[in-house]
């Protein structure tokens, strides 16, 4: 059963949202719940419907299941921060913008569905909204954290970094930027300088290369070859990941090998604390989904990451 919830947040705005019931849970196991995370400034769907087709299988598996828009978002009320250009919007979710609506909804969702064991998951900008909540939710037992991006987005780093040049990207980027030619926010938008330039003019490369004689290429490191001393790492993240893993809970890292963000995850983290034979093999599990891009575009990326997600939850059932 799929219903519409509603429940308010601090600043008394209703937060909208969907709860996948099973038809029946498991038995021989804890009531689980799983908090499944808009990603970033998108709503509680995703990219591909990907979120909807998550939910689902879990349900199906025996699991509740909550997918809400905090504020600003979807169907919730309120605003995103005024003043703010997308990327800058994007750096203040990566510092916890949405983590006290994420607590919120964990309170309604434990309190209305009795659940007894809670997972969160979240992808990109959700990911980061899920690991700072779990830092001060003891309630969240577990964390699958898909492609979570280490490096705060913000003048010397944008959003332009994180896009690569496989075709499926760049044809839906593309997309997304033709329907916003009919959009008068949006030309308010690029006209008053909020509009991120440097992944417009990316996009319109990447889409339209071939049409062109490709400029010979500059000898310059790119973002992800930086020292680590020039570049932004988000310190939330990893203080986060040090006091969860100090109360022992367990996580999923789940990366796709097109990700943008891939790159920096394996130097600044996978290579810092998830070396072969590494102190935290009993509770940490990692995967890879190969040829996979950020958004899980092709359907067999998606059914990858479905499955992993899936098992992964199953055995929380069977470690009760």
């Amino acid at each position: 059963m799929e219903e519409v919830v509603a429940f308010k947040n601090q600043h008394h705005k209703t937060l909208f949202g969907i709860v996948h019931s099973p038809d029946e849970t498991l038995p021989g196991g804890r009531r689980i719940g799983v908090n499944l995370l808009n990603p970033g400034i998108k709503y509680r769907v995703a990219p591909h419907r990907l979120n909807v087709k998550i939910a689902r299988h879990l349900c199906r598996e025996g699991a509740y299941v909550l997918r809400f828009d905090p504020e600003g978002i979807g169907d919730s009320e309120g605003d995103l921060p005024s003043g703010k250009s997308m990327i800058e919007t994007w750096g203040l979710i990566q510092r916890g913008l949405f983590v006290n609506d994420a607590k919120l909804s964990n309170d309604f969702f434990i309190n209305n569905y009795h659940i007894e064991e809670l997972i969160m998951i979240g992808n990109c900008g959700g990911a980061m909204t899920a690991i700072l909540t779990a830092a001060i939710d003891p309630r969240v037992t577990r964390l699958i954290l898909i492609d979570v991006p280490v490096i705060l987005l913000g003048s010397e780093y944008s959003f332009a970094d994180r896009i690569v040049s496989d075709s499926k990207t760049i044809d839906y980027l593309f997309k997304a930027y033709l329907k916003k030619l009919l959009s008068l926010p949006s030309w308010k938008n690029l006209l008053t300088g909020k509009t991120d330039i440097k992944a417009l003019k990316k996009t319109l490369q990447l889409r339209f290369q071939k049409y062109f004689k490709a400029p010979p290429q500059k000898n310059v490191q790119s973002s992800a070859q930086k020292p680590a001393d020039t570049q932004k790492l988000n310190k939330a993240f990893f203080e986060s990941f040090e006091s969860l893993i100090q109360q022992q809970k367990k996580f999923l890292f789940i990366t796709a090998q097109k990700d943008g963000g891939a790159e920096s995850f394996k130097t600044y983290f996978q290579e810092k604390y998830l070396t072969p034979g590494h102190n935290y093999q009993h509770i940490i599990d990692t995967c890879f989904i190969e040829n996979a891009n950020h958004i899980y575009a092709f359907s067999e990326w998606q059914e990858k990451l479905i499955s992993k997600i899936v098992a992964y939850v199953k055995n929380t059932r069977r470690d009760n």
